[in-house]
This record gives C-alpha cells, structure tokens and sequence, in this order.
C-alpha cells in the first residue's frame, strides 16, 4: 500500500485498518499490490473475487443512490488494476463501473460542486466519534 499511496494518497494511511476494511476494498487493493510485485496470476484472482464482490454491492445498493466511501474507493482501484494490467478485455469488462459513479454524485452541476456542497456539509455537522473523522478524511482524500 505505501508505493501506491505515494502516487495516488486516496488512503489516509494512519488510520487505515485492515481488520476493520470492507472485504471488496481488502481484495481489490492486494491485487494492485500482486501486480506490483509481479504476481500477476494471484493479482488477476484476487482481482476477479474482488469485482464479483464489487459487483453483488453495487446490485445490493441498486435501489439507492448512495454508496459508501469504500465501495466508491473499490470502483476506483478495480478500474485502476483493469487499466494497469494490460488486459484489455479486463478493461473493457469494468467500462460500465464510472457510469454508476455518475449516478452516485448528480451531474447536473457538474461533479465538482456537488463534492464541494458535500465536503462543506460534512464540516459544518460536527465530527462525533473517532470513525467518522476517518470517513470524513477518506472522503476529502478521494474525491
């Protein structure tokens, strides 16, 4: 995690808890870490289970429009290891995954100040417990 947390910090590292991780989230980032280190066989399982978690989330919330931070964050590293694996045939099969990211956030003031609405909405509601300090700050971080 430290290598890819250098080039993309969407993780906020001190308190990341791998006890505590959504098992997706877990999966998706020990692929990207066999891919690293050239494991590409165990990288493209761990991959493969994943995404199938990623995708029985997403069916799970299909009557929502909210997801929660994690599976926004698995979206993004199951596309980041699709696009860093060379495969194209991977990449083309999670092509669909940013159009459920546009349902998430509105568009239609664009995607930028609707995170912005969101992030002031999260300072002003005071912080209650350690926990939602740290979804707040992965939030900030990711988006």
């Amino acid at each position: 995690m430290t290598s890819l947390n250098q080039h993309l910090p969407v993780l906020h590292q001190p308190t990341v808890d791998l006890n505590e991780m959504k098992l997706p989230l877990l999966l998706v980032l020990s692929s990207i870490g066999a891919l690293y280190c050239f494991e590409g066989e165990h990288a493209r399982k761990l991959h493969s289970i994943s995404a199938d978690l990623l995708y029985e989330v997403i069916n799970l919330n299909n009557s929502s429009d909210e997801l929660e931070t994690s599976t926004i964050q698995t979206i993004f590293f199951v596309l980041l290891f699709a696009a860093w694996s060379g495969d194209r045939a991977l990449f083309l099969k999670h092509l669909g995954l940013p159009a459920i990211l546009a349902n998430v956030f509105p568009l239609r003031s664009l995607l930028i100040p609707c995170l912005r609405r969101k992030s002031k909405t999260m300072s002003k509601n005071p912080v209650t417990s350690w926990h939602d300090w740290i979804e707040e700050e992965q939030f900030r971080r990711f988006v």
